[in-house]
Protein backbone atom coordinates (compact mmCIF):
# COMPACT_ATOMS: atom_id res chain seq x y z
CA UNK A 1 0.00 0.00 0.00
CA UNK A 2 1.63 3.21 -1.35
CA UNK A 3 2.90 5.70 2.22
CA UNK A 4 -0.16 8.20 1.79
CA UNK A 5 -2.85 6.11 1.58
CA UNK A 6 -1.65 3.99 4.29
CA UNK A 7 -1.23 7.88 6.29
CA UNK A 8 -4.83 8.88 5.38
CA UNK A 9 -6.04 5.37 7.15
CA UNK A 10 -3.83 6.23 10.29
CA UNK A 11 -5.40 9.54 10.73
CA UNK A 12 -9.29 8.37 9.67
CA UNK A 13 -8.67 5.65 12.16
CA UNK A 14 -7.29 8.00 15.00
CA UNK A 15 -10.62 10.08 14.14
CA UNK A 16 -12.97 6.92 14.66
CA UNK A 17 -15.13 7.77 18.22
CA UNK A 18 -16.72 5.10 20.03
CA UNK A 19 -20.16 6.20 21.08
CA UNK A 20 -22.44 5.18 23.39
CA UNK A 21 -25.24 2.69 21.36
CA UNK A 22 -28.04 4.00 23.90
CA UNK A 23 -27.20 7.71 24.31
CA UNK A 24 -24.94 8.18 21.43
CA UNK A 25 -22.82 9.96 23.52
CA UNK A 26 -18.81 9.54 23.21
CA UNK A 27 -17.91 6.67 25.51
CA UNK A 28 -14.83 9.06 26.38
CA UNK A 29 -16.83 11.55 28.09
CA UNK A 30 -18.48 11.15 31.48
CA UNK A 31 -22.43 11.43 31.63
CA UNK A 32 -24.37 12.27 34.90
CA UNK A 33 -27.96 10.85 35.59
CA UNK A 34 -30.32 14.14 36.13
CA UNK A 35 -29.57 14.11 39.99
CA UNK A 36 -26.11 13.13 39.83
CA UNK A 37 -25.68 10.37 42.03
CA UNK A 38 -24.31 8.30 39.07
CA UNK A 39 -21.99 9.21 36.55
CA UNK A 40 -19.77 7.16 33.66
CA UNK A 41 -16.40 5.99 33.99
CA UNK A 42 -14.80 6.67 30.32
CA UNK A 43 -11.53 3.76 30.77
CA UNK A 44 -14.80 1.68 31.88
CA UNK A 45 -16.84 2.68 29.11
CA UNK A 46 -14.24 2.42 26.91
CA UNK A 47 -13.60 -0.94 28.36
CA UNK A 48 -17.31 -2.14 27.51
CA UNK A 49 -16.33 0.00 24.26
CA UNK A 50 -20.26 -0.30 23.64
CA UNK A 51 -22.07 0.95 26.39
CA UNK A 52 -21.90 4.11 29.63
CA UNK A 53 -20.61 2.30 32.01
CA UNK A 54 -22.19 3.98 35.63
CA UNK A 55 -20.99 4.15 39.00
CA UNK A 56 -22.61 5.63 42.31
CA UNK A 57 -21.32 9.39 42.22
CA UNK A 58 -19.09 10.41 44.27
CA UNK A 59 -18.59 7.67 46.50
CA UNK A 60 -16.31 5.93 43.70
CA UNK A 61 -15.17 8.96 41.75
CA UNK A 62 -14.41 11.40 45.08
CA UNK A 63 -13.59 15.17 44.03
CA UNK A 64 -11.33 17.81 44.31
CA UNK A 65 -11.04 21.40 44.26
CA UNK A 66 -8.22 21.26 41.57
CA UNK A 67 -10.94 19.99 39.41
CA UNK A 68 -13.24 22.51 39.98
CA UNK A 69 -14.90 24.53 36.79
CA UNK A 70 -18.35 25.52 35.99
CA UNK A 71 -19.49 22.41 34.53
CA UNK A 72 -18.11 20.40 38.26
CA UNK A 73 -18.55 22.89 40.81
CA UNK A 74 -17.53 20.03 43.15
CA UNK A 75 -14.31 19.13 41.44
CA UNK A 76 -15.28 15.66 40.24
CA UNK A 77 -12.74 13.53 39.50
CA UNK A 78 -13.16 11.76 35.39
CA UNK A 79 -12.24 8.20 36.09
CA UNK A 80 -13.17 5.90 39.10
CA UNK A 81 -11.62 5.26 42.12
CA UNK A 82 -10.74 2.05 40.18
CA UNK A 83 -9.25 3.61 37.02
CA UNK A 84 -7.09 5.90 38.50
CA UNK A 85 -5.39 3.20 40.50
CA UNK A 86 -4.41 1.57 37.08
CA UNK A 87 -6.35 -1.36 38.07
CA UNK A 88 -9.36 -3.29 35.61
CA UNK A 89 -11.92 -1.62 34.85
CA UNK A 90 -15.12 -2.25 36.75
CA UNK A 91 -18.51 -3.52 35.36
CA UNK A 92 -21.14 -1.48 36.48
CA UNK A 93 -24.55 0.15 35.48
CA UNK A 94 -24.44 0.85 31.70
CA UNK A 95 -26.23 3.48 30.08
CA UNK A 96 -29.74 1.65 29.26
CA UNK A 97 -30.39 0.80 32.52
CA UNK A 98 -30.10 4.81 33.77
CA UNK A 99 -33.81 5.56 33.01
CA UNK A 100 -33.13 9.75 34.07
CA UNK A 101 -29.89 10.56 32.04
CA UNK A 102 -28.29 14.22 31.62
CA UNK A 103 -28.44 15.30 28.45
CA UNK A 104 -26.57 18.80 28.46
CA UNK A 105 -23.14 17.28 30.02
Amino acid sequence: MPWDIQMELKILINKIVMECSHCGKELSLSVYNADKTMKSCPRCSQANGQYHVFHPYPSYFGTTGKRSSSRSPEGAQSYCTNCRGDNSPRTGTICTDITDLLHDF
